[in-house]
């Protein structure tokens, strides 16, 4: 298998088509939240979620990338990912490489516009126990080599469209919801490069009372 290299994504990223998904129904998706995917890029590669605290007022409990809204100290989204990542998780140095395109929620009016990072090779973590219990890998490789990916179906009635909303297992639970559809948008960008296919969607396991329960805001 080819490697995956920092370069090599960075000319896919500069490349990708990236969109703005409209507003959902009944939602206004008109408030930024940027988000960092961090990818270590190892001899097996592996993207690094959080898996949030208990205590939260929203969204306890669930696996998400590092990322929150702007603040005034921020240049930019991308410095805002930056940040944040460094909050959640002590993260430092990550080279950014590219983003991916702008993912409307449906549970709130956040817009997640998101950034991928690439994590310097001797990164240590210190976690911010307030808000994340503890870190999550994936591999990449392991993802890829899945006979298929889990997915719900959907009709978005303001587009008359049917959606397939993507689901990752892992072994903290549950990977869904804007978090889920940026990972997927990487996985198709990371791909060629690996000379893979991204597994094909299967809806049929889950349900929406299964990635929401315990997890509504």
């Amino acid at each position: 298998m080819p490697e995956l290299t920092a370069e090599g994504l960075r000319a896919a990223l500069a490349s990708y088509d990236r969109q703005h998904w409209p507003a959902l129904p009944g939602r206004k998706n008109d408030v930024p939240a940027a988000i960092l995917l961090p990818l270590l890029l190892e001899r097996e590669p592996r993207a690094l979620f959080t898996k949030r605290t208990a205590t939260l007022r929203k969204h306890a409990g669930e696996i998400c990338f590092p990322g929150g809204r702007p603040d005034e100290v921020d240049e930019d989204l991308k410095a805002t990912a930056l940040r944040e990542a460094n909050e959640e998780v002590g993260l430092i140095d990550v080279c950014v490489v590219g983003q991916l395109s702008s993912i409307p929620l449906y549970t709130s009016d956040f817009r997640l516009e998101p950034f991928v990072g690439v994590v310097p090779k001797d990164a240590t973590f210190t976690l911010c126990a307030d808000e994340v219990d503890s870190l999550v890998f994936l591999s990449l490789d392991d993802v890829f080599s899945l006979p298929h990916l889990h997915c719900i179906d959907w009709f978005n009635p303001l587009t008359n469209e049917h959606r397939h909303a993507p689901v990752f297992e892992s072994p903290a639970g549950l990977i869904f919801g804007g978090t889920a559809y940026a990972f997927l948008e990487l996985l198709k960008v990371i791909a060629p490069l690996l000379a893979v296919s991204v597994p094909p969607l299967q809806a049929g396991r889950y349900q929406w009372s299964d990635v929401l329960a315990g997890n509504r805001s």
